[in-house]
């Protein structure tokens, strides 16, 4: 959707219904000149904006449209002003005007200035801001297809003649509240403590970076809400999405992320976690939940929910800690949030340490401001039970100054607030302001209704001297249903008048980059629809910081919604946007603009010695839409595959880690780091080592890239229907070495880890192994299961004798059904197979009689509830050329799930991914089957390995690194890919 109420960006004036999507491509349009002075204008026809159930609807008329602009926006303006007729109102369309007289119309370069008569009484008593902002929303999308970009909608004063103001200057809000100085005096400068060169996603704290000192405040748009008799979510369901949920999903899987990890204070309009479990622990609970050491006190003022706080008194060295220990219901990466009284007399550096799966945590924080809310801390990973704590100690180097315990929530948790009717059963990042600035604190006034209570709470957190911006994110609508009818590309809206300093530089510096990265990596011909100015609530609220409200993509448009479905597309219009912001503050303050950089990939991990793994990586691409090069790197060591140490940083492509124990199972992840902040991770790599250091037999590949709208969870939600969702970590989390490697580790196979790119690259050799694993998950056609490298290069492994266990969904479709006489000779000559089906309807395989995997049960795959992802269509095959089938679907159209050969090779092939397979002892049982079968018995012989400038480390207890992000590939291809 767009701002607050619809508004949706509407294309415009077209001689028929069918030309209009062709049209948008082609910029606004303008009547054609009439054949002579005083012929009547040709009828054309043109499209109105107007409201069906307050969502956007689409009326075509035909009129004799005049060839001057003003007299062109005069006729559409009072045909808009005319309502619907009869039989359109018949079909449920409505305006949000009232009965109202345009008393003048101006025209002035890319500015309309309307002046409309409107009913005192409407006015007076029935004028709200949901109204205000439709009504300047159709006045936008009727007037907009004559080029303008700027648009005035003033109404007469009925009570001051000759007066005329803003349709918003009527509306009776509340006076806004603020925090106000808290009672131990006034508040110190705004001031936030890191470390630099913290990891850089979920899991520790926060880097430092370009926007280290700034503060951010992001909007996501609409939500559920309460509507006096049921729950419901703003915008409805156009093209498989709600613009309610995917607005938070981009804000909180990227952008939210790329601004974390460039050093920013970032607060949020709505809960940032999607976990919907939750637990708080308040000091008011006692123990064990709650528990002391040291002298605390109970202050006489009121904390959380009204009840008492617990503080001390800062010491140079530690003398009382504070701890809150919960018992989370499931492990999973929690948000820790933490309550306090902020006051002038407070350490400015509250020392808390995050206890997680990952090891400790510190984090600093300044208790003199942003309190009474719920404060972000980070997100961490925590196992299930009690095992997870925080500690607040008193060290600090303001001694005497004043430590305060109150609570500590994990977790996003889900809905809490109820209106009478119930709460709205839904995770609470999908709830709307509304119900989040209640929850977080905030007073009544703050949240009058929802367009308003964005702005309003964002300004109601921010402290005096923050150096801040507002980001609005929203997409776009016009028809309210799913037609090429709707717009195409990207706008942005700061207010008309009310504009705070910078709103300006501000709105050029982020439309700017978006639409220059989206063409630079998706559509070169993507539509730029301006940089505009309206009164819409969002941006008219905003009083102390600049703030721009974003309309991405249409939603109602089949072009533009399928790129909003896609996690690449999302990825690349947030990076624009959080580089936006960077170049903003940068040009502001006269000072280079510096870009964290990519994640490196092509990851490589080997046994090189007793107690060492050695990695090297790929530099990342930079330059562009991309982000500055990298400077130096980090290296992360875990033993559970989500959870990770404090890392190392090294200057080279190449590091060592020593120490480690042998017949171990580690797992790795390296990031990149520059003065702008730290790169997501790319994929995780794995190793198990070897007793002695030497060389494993087998290779661990990591082929499967892939993550794109075919991985979309489809739910169906009430009223909604069936609806596309982006839960990243059950589409591809990057991650499915977690799953092969404990395999593995269970049948006491060691093994090294390279991803297919460093195959690709010759940086490993397969030959150098007896045996290699190499998982394809989903990978398909856009990206290839095997490409005519890949092979060779195992064809080469195969012809030598080489041992073959490959798995994945899509290898058949796409190599044989899909592919070119290359891939179908390698599919048949190599692999033994022929493709039979494309989905065999069934998540459920049984061993065959004869085949390695006699004797074990049946056993599952995933359709995204047990771990991975939606095994939604896996390959039906056949064996071929002394290939002997092993495993067979169970119900659905049957057909062969897997096969055996042994002869000049050996070979594996599973048509379905194998770390998709649960329970995990069946996963085990089946690995343990498969290294029987592949790997030989024979003793590894001890190499050197690389010659790395080492980097001495002892592992500690671990951490995830939760944001999954494809840089494996390179730059996304443009969306002209309509097949798997």
């Amino acid at each position: 959707m767009s701002a607050c109420t619809p508004n949706r960006a509407w294309i415009g004036v077209v001689l028929t219904v069918l030309a209009v999507a062709s049209l948008f491509l082609l910029g606004p349009l303008l009547p054609p000149s009439a054949v002579g002075s005083s012929a009547q204008p040709p009828l054309q026809t043109v499209r109105l904006a107007f409201l069906r159930q307050g969502q956007p609807a689409t009326v075509f008329r035909t009129l004799p449209l005049p060839e001057a602009r003003e007299d062109a926006a005069r006729m559409l303006l009072e045909a808009l002003l005319a309502g619907p007729t009869p039989e359109e109102a018949a079909n449920g369309i409505a305006s949000a005007f009232p009965p109202s007289r345009l008393l003048s119309l101006k025209v002035h370069d890319a500015a309309i200035t309307a002046t409309l008569a409107m009913p005192a009484t409407f006015l007076e008593g029935e004028l709200d801001t949901a109204g205000s902002d439709a009504m300047v929303w159709q006045f936008v999308r009727t007037m907009e297809p004559l080029g303008f970009l700027h648009f005035h909608l003033l109404v007469a004063d009925p009570w001051e003649p000759g007066a005329v103001r803003p349709v918003s200057a009527f509306l009776r809000l509340p006076p806004r509240s603020a925090k106000g100085p808290p009672a131990e005096g006034d508040p110190a400068p705004p001031q936030r403590d890191t470390v630099a060169g913290q990891p850089p996603t979920y899991g520790q704290g926060q880097p430092q970076g370009a926007l280290t000192g700034k503060t951010v405040f992001l909007s996501a748009g609409h939500g559920w809400y309460w509507d006096g008799t049921a729950w419901r979510t703003q915008r409805g369901s156009t093209c498989n999405l709600v613009e309610d949920l995917t607005n938070a999903e981009a804000v909180d899987d990227f952008l939210l992320r790329y601004l974390w990890n460039a050093g920013a204070d970032v607060w949020t309009v709505r809960e940032r976690d999607r976990n919907p479990s939750e637990g708080i622990v308040d000091n008011d609970g006692g123990a064990p939940g709650y528990q002391e050491s040291g002298t605390w006190y109970t202050s006489v003022l009121t904390g959380y929910l009204g009840l008492t706080y617990r503080y001390t008194f800062a010491s140079s060295t530690e003398s009382a800690t504070a701890s809150w220990i919960p018992n989370l219901p499931q492990e999973g990466d929690y948000a820790v949030y933490v309550w306090y009284r902020n006051g002038s007399n407070r350490v400015t550096d509250a020392l808390y340490r995050i206890y997680h799966a990952g090891g400790v945590t510190e984090v600093r924080l300044n208790q003199e401001l942003h309190g009474l809310t719920w404060h972000y801390l980070g997100t961490y990973r925590f196992r299930a039970g009690t095992s997870g704590r925080v500690v607040l100690s008193n060290l600090s180097s303001q001694p005497g100054q004043v430590v305060i315990a109150d609570a500590v929530r994990f977790g996003g948790g889900m809905g809490s607030i109820d209106y009478g009717g119930g709460t709205s059963n839904r995770p609470r990042y999908e709830e709307a302001c509304l119900t989040w600035a209640r929850f977080q604190g905030a007073p009544p006034d703050v949240y009058p209704n929802d367009p308003t209570c964005r702005p309003r709470y964002a300004e109601w957190e921010k402290e005096p001297g923050e150096d801040a911006v507002y980001i609005s994110w929203h997409s776009n609508g016009l028809t309210g249903g799913c037609n090429p009818a709707s717009g195409n590309g990207t706008e942005s809206y700061i207010h008309t008048s009310l504009t705070p300093p910078g709103s300006s530089a501000l709105q050029n510096a982020v439309h700017e980059e978006l639409i220059q990265d989206i063409r630079a990596l998706w559509d070169p011909a993507w539509v730029d629809r301006g940089k505009k100015t309206a009164d819409f609530a969002e941006v008219r609220e905003l009083e102390t910081m600049p703030g721009v409200l974003l309309e991405i993509a249409f939603h109602d448009d089949p072009y533009d919604a399928a790129a909003l479905k896609e996690p690449d597309f999302r990825l690349i219009a947030a990076r624009a946007v959080y580089q936006g912001i960077v170049k903003y503050f940068a040009a502001r303050d006269g000072i280079p603009a510096r870009l964290l950089p990519e994640p490196p990939c092509g990851v490589v991990a080997r046994n090189s010695g007793p107690g060492r793994v050695t990695l090297s990586w790929q530099a990342p691409p930079s330059g562009g839409a991309y982000g500055d090069p990298a400077e130096t790197y980090k290296v992360y060591v875990g033993t559970s595959g989500r959870a990770f140490d404090n890392g190392r940083i090294v200057s080279t492509t190449q590091a060592t880690v020593e120490g480690l124990s042998p017949n171990t199972l580690y797992f790795f992840r390296v990031t990149a780091l520059n003065a702008g902040g730290e790169s997501f991770p790319c994929g995780t790599a794995a190793v198990r080592t070897t007793q002695d250091g030497g060389r494993p037999l087998l290779l661990l590949v990591d082929g499967f890239d892939r993550i794109d709208s075919w991985a979309l969870i489809y739910e169906n939600l009430p009223g909604l229907g069936s609806v596309g969702r982006e839960y990243l970590e059950r589409m591809n989390a990057y991650d499915y070495a977690i799953q092969h490697g404990q395999a593995l580790a269970s049948c006491a196979v060691p093994f090294d880890f390279a991803s297919n790119e460093a195959v690709i690259a010759g940086t490993v050799n397969l030959r150098n192994y007896a045996t290699v694993d190499w998982l394809l998950g989903e990978e398909s056609t856009v990206h290839e299961t095997f490409d005519h490298t890949e092979q060779a290069i195992v064809t080469e492994f195969l012809a030598g004798g080489g041992r073959l266990l490959v798995s994945g969904a899509e290898i058949g479709w796409d190599l044989d059904y899909r592919g070119d006489a290359l891939d179908r000779t390698f599919y048949r000559n190599w692999l033994r197979a022929e493709y039979q089906s494309d989905d065999a309807g069934t998540y459920q395989v049984a061993p065959l009689s004869g085949g390695i995997f006699s004797g074990l049960g049946p056993f599952s795959f995933d359709d995204s509830t047990h771990g991975t992802y939606d095994v939604d269509y896996p390959d039906g095959i056949a064996p071929l050329y002394g290939a002997t089938p092993n495993l067979i679907y169970q119900g659905g159209s049957g057909g062969y799930a897997g096969l055996q050969y042994s002869g000049l090779y050996r070979l594996l092939y599973l048509a379905f991914p194998f770390e998709a397979i649960y329970p995990e002892s069946a996963r085990q049982a089946v690995m343990c089957r498969a290294a029987d079968f592949l790997v030989p018995t024979a003793t590894p012989t001890p190499t050197p390995g690389p010659s790395p400038t080492p980097v001495p480390v002892t592992p500690q207890m671990y951490m995830p690194l939760v944001l999954r992000s494809r840089y494996e590939s390179g730059p996304t291809p443009a969306p002209t890919r309509a097949v798997r």
